[in-house]
């Protein structure tokens, strides 16, 4: 069976499971932004073949445009054999570049396509009465028989945890509207439980950083399922990864919130009894090492970039260690920012903090600052929030390193794809979407650092 009959079939299925019964659900959303994301990026690689006088291409591919995968093949090992006698990204920019433009313009022509009302996670069905009762008894043993639960309603949305919503009436100190947050009984990302996360909310909440009031931990699986926190719902709704809000208002609040957030000292969560341990120059390259082969042995798509990228970072370790470390959110774009007009409501999902470098959080939101305001502007509104100096060239690194790790995760969700071990349609979409962003955001970012690398 072919790569490409393999993701139309699974577009089918999602068609008729998400689409047809029921296009306002939460569900049935997402997977119309998956589908436009596959059926965009097929109609841009299909152009690209056109236009390359191809007869024919892997429509989940852009190689047409390079003139096809061998060429692109044959460039990435010239640009392989040119960092191995010189160690100079400034030696192979030009191909970079080449990649870098390719890709921008692929991605520009879908984003276009694509282009509409932003989409939100979304309520699922109105009630789900056993979640619900459930939630309720538990709430009744542990805070007095008066506790209801009116409502309780599912979020579809992230793949490790599973977010759900409850109105909660008359429980003595817990009345109003919660969040509920599940660990999903398959952990794509290798994030952390909601019960670690549950007192890294603690001290970030008592430091005045503007995250969900924590209010419940409960570890005992038997109620809902897996182990649950229950958080005070915050107003405003989420954006996308890939996708910047039109406010350059709203990202000087976030410059804000991160300089809050990062001036919180390691040793707060410390005197909370939290376990972070602080990851040395080892760390760091096993890290490397580890998505590399994660990328060669999913079987990534041929790139200049990914080899150049990993390459840099090797030699370059250096550079990430610089200034104080701080607690490092590292996935900070607005798929986990809540904003209500030009006002950031809340950072979510804190499964992947670390003890690192505010650099970290830095360098993977720079691209969709980038997208609508100067980076300067954007570290000016940071330090004048009281955010610590920070260098650009560990910016610059963690930048490499943060789109890497994820081109890295979508390498190996295109290898669960392709072998039939899901046909999730917002999986599907990772491999004939998503990884080219990353790889052209690395593409980016090499290019930047060719001017003195």
């Amino acid at each position: 069976m072919s790569d490409l009959r393999t993701y139309l079939e699974n577009v089918l299925l999602a068609l008729q499971q998400d689409v047809a019964p029921a296009v306002a659900t939460g569900r049935g959303q997402a997977s119309v932004k998956a589908i436009t994301n596959v059926i965009a990026r097929v109609i841009c690689n299909l152009k690209g073949a056109e236009e390359a006088g191809s007869a024919s291409a892997a429509l989940d591919t852009p190689a047409a445009s390079f003139g096809g995968g061998g060429a692109l093949a044959s460039a990435a090992r010239e640009a392989g054999e040119c960092l191995a006698r010189t160690g100079a990204v400034s030696s192979v920019a030009g191909l970079v570049r080449w990649e870098r433009d390719i890709l921008g313009a692929l991605q520009s022509a879908s984003m276009d396509l694509i282009a509409g009302p932003s989409w939100h996670a979304s309520e699922g069905a109105p009630v789900q009465p056993d979640s619900g009762r459930q939630l309720e008894a538990y709430l009744r043993r542990r805070f007095g028989q008066s506790a209801r639960v009116t409502s309780f309603h599912d979020l579809f949305g992230g793949r490790s945890k599973i977010t759900s919503l409850a109105s909660i009436a008359d429980c003595t100190g817990i009345t109003g509207e919660f969040a509920i947050r599940r660990d999903a009984t398959v952990n794509l990302t290798g994030g952390r439980s909601v019960i670690e996360e549950y007192p890294i909310l603690q001290v970030l909440y008592e430091h005045g950083v503007r995250v969900p009031r924590p209010v419940v931990a409960e570890p005992d699986r038997s109620v809902l399922g897996t182990p649950f926190i229950l958080v005070e719902r915050l107003p405003g709704a989420c954006g996308e990864i890939y996708r910047t809000p039109g406010s350059v208002a709203l990202l000087k609040d976030v410059a804000a919130l991160l300089a809050r957030f990062h001036r919180v000292p390691l040793s707060a969560y410390a005197t909370a009894g939290i376990q972070l341990r602080h990851r040395g120059r080892e760390d760091l390259a096993a890290d490397i090492a580890g998505i590399e082969r994660t990328w060669t042995e999913a079987g990534g798509p041929s790139s200049i970039s990914m080899p150049t990228a990993f390459d840099w970072l090797r030699r370059n370790l250096d550079r990430a260690f610089q200034g104080e470390p701080s607690l490092a959110h590292c996935d900070v774009r607005f798929h986990n920012i809540l904003f209500d007009g030009n006002r950031v409501t809340g950072l979510l999902d804190w499964e992947l903090a670390r003890a690192s470098y505010p650099a970290e959080d830095l360098g993977y939101i720079r691209p969709t600052v980038s997208r609508l305001m100067h980076w300067a502007d954007f570290m000016a509104a940071y330090a004048a929030a009281g955010g610590p100096s920070v260098a650009e060239d560990q910016i610059d690194f963690y930048a490499i390193f943060c789109a890497a790790r994820f081109a890295g995760l979508s390498a190996a969700v295109r290898k669960i794809v392709l072998a039939g071990q899901s046909r999730d349609i917002q999986l599907t979409a990772v491999p004939v979407h998503d990884i080219y962003v990353w790889i052209f955001e690395i593409s980016e970012h090499l290019s930047r650092v060719a001017a003195y690398s």
